[in-house]
């Protein structure tokens, strides 16, 4: 079976949201690893996703998804915002390399020239 387009989403990783750690969601995550998926899907509005990611073996060979929460759009230097954001994902997940970087607000790329603002920095990351 292909499994490079499966992930494992840590939202339910959160025990006020889904699993907990006394349903061993760590160990799940091991063996969806041993099963040949790779991907993991978290973001920064889940309560706990660094620690938890923190604690799954093997997680510098997973490919790392995550989500930009939605943004402030009324404060004026808004891509500051986003590269703290960016920033501190890497820093607490300690990872280098963002896989993919889903936009969380649907609402976000019709804010006319502060999208324009993000997306030209997150051009430029790539």
């Amino acid at each position: 079976m292909n499994t490079n387009k499966i992930l494992l989403g840590l939202a339910k990783s959160d025990p006020s949201y889904g699993l907990s750690y006394s349903k061993n969601f760590i160990n799940a995550a091991t063996k969806i690893y041993n099963l040949g998926i790779r991907g993991i899907d978290t973001s920064p509005t889940y309560e706990n996703n660094y620690q938890v990611f923190s604690k799954i073996d093997k997680k510098e060979k997973l490919k790392f998804y995550t989500k930009l929460p939605k943004i402030d759009l009324t404060k004026n230097n808004i891509v500051e915002d986003v590269k703290k954001i960016i920033f501190q994902i890497l820093k607490l997940n300690k990872i280098k390399i963002i896989h993919c970087l889903i936009i969380h607000d649907p609402l976000l790329p019709l804010s006319g020239k502060k999208w324009t603002q993000i997306y030209n920095y997150l051009s430029k990351l790539k």
